[in-house]
């Protein structure tokens, strides 16, 4: 009996042993971490989303061992991000402070100076092109060297190669050489461009319901055309704003062998080709309605039409326009659109029909223009008295638009111009 007390006694010790260890793991050592040192913003907000001792605050670590080997694990890569931001003498040294509750973790940072760039060179293998001599850095002597600019000045440089007729261009190799004793930093960056390319057939994956030719007479290239990535670019957007496809991707693919000519490869996905809105709402001349209707393909090549019907007490009417892209030119487009309202407020009564064609041209990826003529006819009853009025016009339109995403705009600017010379088929003054 004895011998099975004293058994069951340490069983119960090594229990209770056992759950402390348990509660303590549980609980861990709390801690707090302060950066010290670090006056450069950039660098304070690396240090604090990439270190461990940052991240896993709310995970305290078992042991302060635990804790010297987490921070000992983050002193390389502060250590790195010092230098990402040209601060090459940078030092770096954590302490922990145990006789605080909870334990303070100290991590000073002695940033030195930043290096500047001395010298930046441009290399490009193969055979001398003009075209890619022309091309240089923007990355200019006695600026801060920051890693983030050399990686955007590489796909700067590989994005320019591609619009010279390189669809496939490398980076070979990139130099850093480190001056310490004068703070500089000399860089090298060397590219394959590979083979010149010109533009080959366009083979389109995806469609259900258009034909193809409905993408082909949109291809702003011509086949034989020096390949530029810009135009393949462009293209793309082109389709996804044409609200007939939900996704569309535009990439170059891999000649065939012994041949310089580039297919071009588009996926696309199509949306459903009608939709529907309802609308309504009131004001001070009581309630008001609308119904739009779209149609992204009515003849079955993509011709998108849009009408809208409206009400309310003292109006009625219907608007649509008919726009069919690739327009005799892949650049061109035509809208036709044609209105009719009738108003009837207190103090007069009128209706009024309208119909015009425009053609649209893309001069730039930047810079639309178009013209049209038009047919303006409307009747106005007022005082028992009623005038009648006919206008042949000629609409003309402009625009520029350099924003850097039209979906999602960050910078850039975009500019509307729009008039029309209205000549009274009635023999009465005309204006614009």
């Amino acid at each position: 009996m004895n011998r099975f007390s004293y058994r069951v006694g340490l069983l119960w010790c090594a229990m209770a042993c056992m759950a402390a260890t348990v509660f303590a793991q549980e609980d861990g050592v709390e801690y707090k971490v302060k950066l010290k040192g670090a006056k450069d913003g950039e660098v304070k907000k690396a240090v604090k989303e990439s270190t461990m001792a940052y991240k896993l605050r709310k995970r305290p670590p078992s042991t302060v061992g635990q804790l010297r080997r987490r921070l000992d694990k983050d002193m390389p890569l502060i250590e790195s991000i010092l230098e990402s931001r040209g601060y090459y003498d940078g030092t770096v040294v954590a302490e922990i402070d145990q006789t605080r509750d909870p334990v303070r973790v100290t991590i000073r940072v002695e940033q030195g100076e930043r290096y500047e760039f001395r010298k930046v060179e441009l290399r490009f293998s193969g055979e001398a092109d003009p075209a890619l001599q022309k091309i240089k850095p923007l990355i200019r002597p006695k600026r801060s060297v920051v890693a983030a600019r050399v990686f955007a000045e590489q796909q700067r440089i590989l994005d320019l190669v591609k619009r010279e007729g390189y669809p496939f261009p490398t980076l070979v190799k990139r130099t850093v050489e480190v001056d310490r004793a004068n703070r500089t930093v000399d860089l090298s960056l060397e590219f394959d461009p590979g083979v010149i390319a010109y533009f080959g057939e366009v083979r389109i994956s995806g469609l259900e319901r258009l034909p193809e030719k409905y993408v082909k007479r949109q291809v702003p290239w011509k086949p034989g055309e020096q390949y530029d990535s810009h135009e393949v670019d462009e293209f793309e957007r082109k389709l996804l704003s044409t609200g007939v496809f939900g996704s569309a991707r535009v990439d170059p693919l891999e000649p065939e062998t012994g041949t310089n000519a580039i297919p071009v490869g588009v996926v696309l996905s199509e949306r459903d080709l009608r939709t529907v809105r309802l609308g309504v709402g009131y004001s001070d001349v009581g309630p008001d309605a609308k119904v739009y209707l779209e149609h992204r393909s009515l003849f079955g090549g993509g011709e998108r039409l849009e009408t809208t019907l409206s009400w309310s007490p003292v109006k009625v009417g219907v608007d649509g326009a008919l726009t069919r892209l690739g327009f005799l030119d892949a650049r061109q487009s035509l809208v036709i659109d044609a209105s009719a309202y009738k108003e009837t407020p207190e103090a007069y009564d009128s209706q009024k029909l309208r119909g015009s064609a425009m053609v649209l041209r893309d001069f730039t990826s930047k810079i639309q223009g178009g013209a049209g003529v038009g047919y303006q006819r409307s009747r106005v009853e007022q005082f028992d008295a009623a005038d009648r009025y006919s206008y042949l016009f000629f609409p003309v339109q402009a625009s520029f638009d350099n924003r850097d995403d039209r979906l999602n705009p960050v910078r850039g600017a975009q500019l509307f111009g729009r008039t029309a010379y209205y000549e009274d088929t009635g023999g009465n003054e005309s204006f614009l």
